[in-house]
């Protein structure tokens, strides 16, 4: 439930903020996919558990082609 409500705040720097508080994994990969910010993606791929469905779900961003990063 507390994912729902932080994935609708508008400000991207607030809800990754209250995303990392409260363990929101996928409101941060989401919010950084949306970023287009490869850096930051690749930098949170190191907290998350090795292994891991986020873990996975990053890596599969990474290397999508389609998605055109701006770092």
């Amino acid at each position: 439930v507390l994912q729902e409500y932080v994935g609708l705040v508008d400000d991207a720097e607030l809800r990754i903020s209250l995303a990392q508080k409260h363990k929101c994994h996928d409101i941060i990969i989401n919010t950084y996919r949306d970023l287009k910010d490869r850096q930051q993606l690749l930098g949170y791929r190191g907290k998350v558990e090795r292994g891991s469905v986020e873990e996975r779900k990053i890596n599969e961003l990474l290397d999508n082609p389609q998605i055109r990063w701006k770092n």
